[in-house]
């Protein structure tokens, strides 16, 4: 198994495939609700940060994902960051 590897017998990988599973059920219905896809899409993204924590490979990339998505995060921030 390589550094970048998981096992599939990993709690936070099942998290990770729940939340897709989740935000892919959301795309399947005759309309989707743009909060609840927002909502899910933000699900998935705290399981990847969760499985590469988990797997001792913490990404700043991933850190920054969930807490761009976080709604507490002040949108100053958010633009700061982008203009930066």
């Amino acid at each position: 198994m390589g550094a970048y590897d998981v096992t599939s017998a990993s709690p936070e990988l099942a998290a990770l495939r729940y939340a897709l599973g989740a935000m892919g059920a959301l795309s399947e219905r005759d309309a989707v609700n743009l909060l609840e896809l927002a909502k899910a899409y933000q699900a998935v993204a705290n399981a990847m940060a969760a499985l590469v924590r988990a797997a001792g490979r913490p990404s700043l990339r991933f850190d920054v994902i969930v807490r761009a998505l976080d709604l507490t995060t002040p949108k100053s921030a958010l633009r700061a960051f982008l203009e930066g």
